[in-house]
């Protein structure tokens, strides 16, 4: 069973687990089941303490209210959302197993999420990113590989760091996938991203444990050799971004910076959503309709057509 941050009261905790597992036998990620877990934990202690209440029989619409309604006090909505999602899933859950006697998922409200701008790493950035890692070294060329992958094919963290020796092959430049919901995919890499992943696999045999096969591992901490965690990915990349003067530099900013790029280079969504395995188009629309935004901006300003060059203009021929 994956770690869960922080305890729930004993009988809460026996239930959550028990749905947690059966969400893991499902092909969910380990992402959604540690976030289900943390809010289900979180709303099983409040009951326990701000409801005084010790079974699952207490897991009602009420209640269910009732905390939803206390979140919006400590939580920004995606993060409400979230909460929301977990304990409609449990509900459901419940009420199949017969702990529960109705199932109020559908009036567990979950509040609608508007689309804020997506942070994506432009061209100047990611050049002064690699400018800052040092080839010759297992380091820099660690992180420059780890950096060219994620730009190159729009891998999540999570596809990142489950990737295995095997999973590349250098002759035809594929990479196999082990995605969300522990789906099989193959995505393909330029030459150049080719490149550095050869001169990485270089220094990583003289680096990695005997045992270890996956193809990023820790160089130097505290577990030198041994396959890269996501916190540690994460970490890899901050520091990178302050050496460089980047702000805000993480794994899901080389995604976006991935899907612009390519959106950029003219390539179609339906085809972006392939490639980035995106289940939903609409979330490779997010991308396509803030660049087309901006290219319209930048179109119109450019034609000096904005209301202060045309202001302009009015002044120049006496009107």
């Amino acid at each position: 069973m994956l770690h869960i941050p922080g305890e729930a009261p004993k009988v809460f905790q026996q239930s959550i687990d028990a749905f947690l597992q059966e969400l893991r036998a499902a092909g969910r990620s380990r992402d959604t089941i540690r976030g289900y877990g943390w809010h289900l934990y979180r709303f099983a202690r409040w009951l326990e303490n701000e409801r005084q209440a010790h079974t699952l029989a207490d897991v009602t619409r009420e209640n269910a209210l009732a905390w939803m309604s206390n979140l919006w006090e400590h939580y920004q909505p995606s993060t409400i959302k979230q909460s929301g999602q977990a304990l409609r899933a449990w509900v459901r859950w419940l009420y199949a197993r017969g702990e529960i006697d109705k199932n109020f998922a559908k009036e567990i409200p979950v509040p609608h999420v508007g689309i804020s701008p997506q942070r994506t790493l432009t061209t100047a950035e990611v050049r002064r990113l690699f400018a800052v890692c040092d080839p010759s070294t297992p380091k820099g060329a660690r992180d420059i590989a780890i950096m060219a992958v994620l730009l190159d094919t729009g891998l999540r963290a999570s596809e990142l760091i489950r990737l295995r020796l095997e999973d590349w092959q250098e002759s035809t430049r594929k990479i196999m996938v082990l995605g969300k919901g522990r789906k099989k995919a193959s995505v393909w890499c330029s030459v150049e991203c080719a490149e550095h992943l050869q001169r990485w696999l270089a220094h990583r045999s003289k680096i990695a444990k005997p045992e270890e096969d996956h193809l990023f591992v820790a160089v130097g901490g505290y577990t030198p050799g041994k396959a890269l965690t996501r916190r540690g990915l994460r970490v890899i990349l901050q520091k990178l971004g302050k050496q460089a003067q980047v702000e805000d530099v993480h794994p899901h900013a080389f995604r976006r910076t991935f899907a612009v790029m390519a959106l950029q280079a003219g390539v179609p969504t339906r085809v972006l959503q392939i490639m980035g395995r995106w289940e939903d188009l609409k979330m490779v629309e997010r991308y396509s309709q803030a660049l087309l935004a901006e290219q319209v901006w930048k179109t119109v300003q450019g034609q000096g057509k904005s209301p202060l060059a045309l202001i302009g203009q009015d002044k120049q021929h006496g009107k």
